[in-house]
This record gives C-alpha cells, sequence and structure tokens, in this order.
C-alpha cells in the first residue's frame, strides 16, 4: 500500500474521552435504537477492556512518532471518532512537539469547543493551530444534537481562539432542525472573524430511524427528535454489487490513522466499524486477522509485517465491507450535499 517514508498525513484520535452526549455518537451503547446510558461495549483502552475510554500521553506519542519522522510529515489533524481532541490531557504539548520539530507542517483539531480556559484558546491559537468547530445552528437549534454543550460557551471559546490570532472555521451538520439557519450561521460566522464556513449533511441516518431518531435523556425519555435535513441527497450504494474497484482515500493522502488506544489503521472509517458494527469487525479479522497497536508493536515493524499491503491486496479478490462501502467506485452511489465558504 505504501511504505513508512512515504507517510505524510496523520488522522490522530488522542482521546475516546468526551463531554457531549451527540444522540447518533458511536461513543454511546444502544438497545434497539435507543441510547442508554453506558459507553458502547466495542470501545476499548489499550488493554481490551470492553466500554473502557483511553488516551495518548506525550510520553507514548513521542516514542511512536520520533522527531526524525515528524520530519517528513505534511499534516496532523486530531478528529475523534468517539472522542473530542481537546479532552485529551496532552493534547497541547503534543501539538507544541510537533511545531517544534516541524515548523512547517499543517495542525488542525476538530472540536465542540464547549470546553477548556481562555489561557487554554489562547495557548492553541499560539501553536498556528487551525480549529474546526461544531456548531449547529444557532443558540435555538445547536444543542438539539450537541447535547451538553451551550452555544454562548463555544462561541465564547471560539473567540478567545480567534483574538488570540487563530485560524477557525464554523462546521455545521446540518437536519430538519437547523436547515434554515445555514445563511444566518455563514454570515455570523463571518462576522465573528472564522475564516471559512462549511456545512455538511450527516450519514448516520439509517435503518428503521432513517427518517425520525429519537433523542433520549439520561433517563431513557424521549425530549425530540432528529430528522434529516429536506434539502440533503440520500446516500445509497446497492450492497449486493461489487465495486469494480477501491479508490481509498487514505492511500491517496499517504494518511494512516491511530486510535485513542493506540490501535494503527488505515482510516477512521475503519475504526468506525470496530465502534459501530460487528459484521464488519468478523469480515475485517477474517480477512486481514490482525490489529496492530502501537502499544505492542512499533510503527517501523507495522509496516514491516506488510499490514497496509495485506489490506490492498483484498482490494482485487474479495474487498472488505468497509472498504467497498466507503471508497468503492459504485455506480448508484450518491452524496450527501455539503459546501464550504472561505472569507
Amino acid at each position: 500500500m505504501y511504505n513508512l517514508s512515504d507517510i505524510k498525513g496523520i488522522h490522530l484520535e488522542p482521546t475516546s474521552k468526551c463531554q457531549a452526549r451527540c444522540p447518533q455518537c458511536g461513543r454511546w451503547d444502544f438497545d434497539e435504537g435507543r441510547q442508554v446510558n453506558k459507553i458502547n461495549p466495542l470501545i476499548t483502552d489499550r488493554e481490551g477492556r470492553s466500554s473502557c475510554l483511553d488516551q495518548i500521553d506525550f510520553k507514548d506519542f513521542v516514542k511512536w512518532f520520533p522527531p526524525k519522522f515528524v520530519t517528513q510529515l505534511k499534516y496532523l489533524y486530531m478528529c475523534g471518532t468517539a472522542g473530542d481532541p481537546i479532552l485529551a490531557d496532552d493534547c497541547l504539548k503534543i501539538l507544541a512537539y510537533l511545531r517544534v520539530h516541524n515548523p512547517k507542517m499543517d495542525l488542525s483539531v476538530h472540536t465542540n469547543g464547549g470546553c477548556k480556559s481562555k489561557e487554554w484558546w489562547t495557548k492553541l491559537a499560539k501553536l498556528r493551530v487551525k480549529a474546526i468547530f461544531g456548531i449547529d445552528g444557532l443558540e435555538d437549534t445547536h444543542s438539539l444534537y450537541r447535547v451538553n454543550t451551550k452555544w454562548k460557551t463555544v462561541i465564547k471559546n471560539a473567540c478567545y481562539f480567534i483574538r488570540a490570532g487563530g485560524n477557525a472555521e464554523w462546521q455545521m451538520l446540518v437536519f430538519k432542525h437547523n436547515e434554515h439557519q445555514i445563511l444566518k450561521c455563514s454570515e455570523l460566522s463571518k462576522k465573528l472573524g472564522f475564516k471559512s464556513f462549511r456545512y455538511e449533511h450527516t450519514t448516520r441516518f439509517s435503518g428503521k430511524n432513517s427518517e425520525r431518531y429519537p433523542v433520549f435523556n439520561p433517563k431513557g425519555e424521549i425530549t425530540h427528535y432528529l430528522e434529516p435535513s429536506s434539502i440533503s441527497s440520500k446516500y445509497s450504494c446497492d450492497d449486493s454489487l461489487q465495486p469494480k474497484s477501491i479508490n481509498c482515500i487514505a492511500k491517496s493522502r499517504s494518511e494512516i490513522y491511530v486510535a485513542a488506544n493506540g490501535r494503527v489503521l488505515p482510516c477512521c472509517h475503519m475504526e468506525s466499524c470496530f465502534i459501530y458494527d460487528p459484521d464488519h469487525i468478523e469480515d475485517y479479522k477474517e480477512k486481514i486477522k490482525v490489529v496492530p497497536n502501537l502499544h505492542e508493536q512499533s510503527l517501523k515493524q507495522i509496516f514491516d509485517s506488510l499490514y497496509f499491503r495485506r489490506i490492498q491486496k483484498s482490494w482485487g479478490e474479495d474487498p472488505l465491507f468497509v472498504c467497498s462501502n466507503t471508497c468503492g467506485v459504485c455506480t448508484n452511489k450518491t452524496y450527501q450535499q455539503s459546501g464550504t465558504i472561505n472569507f
């Protein structure tokens, strides 16, 4: 697939911890579509313990990615599959280490922006890190999906970051309840000093909850429903059709994914299959068998084991379900509408 010396980018999930309770997030366990008040049992820590969250310590990060390796990178972005990067205890230390050893590389953090102090956001800005804030509407709609985050707090933190010279992007997930606010959010983001505004439609409506998704409080009571935007196009691909080829996004970017428990995979989509879909997990284990982890092997050992080449080899024979669903060239596949405005 690629050699260690070819790697130009890392998608890092520094922690699986998060203070929010977004209804469709894989961090939570679900019972017949109902979010229950416990951690998803498919989420494991570095020791393989079920329903246990984890994080990457600074000491481990430096061991895994020494200065010589850091110098070859073009970018690193922190974006959680289950957690929010800024909840990692060593988030700033890791970013500062990268900036020292590779002043020109692009660094970015995806976050709900709902916590940390003014001093923390100022330090992040001084490291020349781009911050992508998940702000899903205005004050009356934002927390309908970003449960446990407060719109005013997120905006305040974003302003701390921007005033300290930070490059901020407002990223909005669009639902039926906030689709009418896209323009207003765009205008407000420009007024507040965001460098760009992006909107996109979630792909997490599926099965019996494909049209109306119930949101539960910790007591198990339905508080409201989420519905897909009426202006979005639906994602569709007939699983019975074998893709003609796999156009791997991770390979095209020369990128690897590192999870909070140290697991190394080509991309976050493969990580998602480990916490969302037991069938995809079984498919992966049957075809690939091993799940490399930096707590057990060095990055060089993982590449020398031809792990990534084994995944690539599967594309010409019997592709992994996750590869087919995510990067398979399929004639009847359509994508969610999205857009970015740069100011």
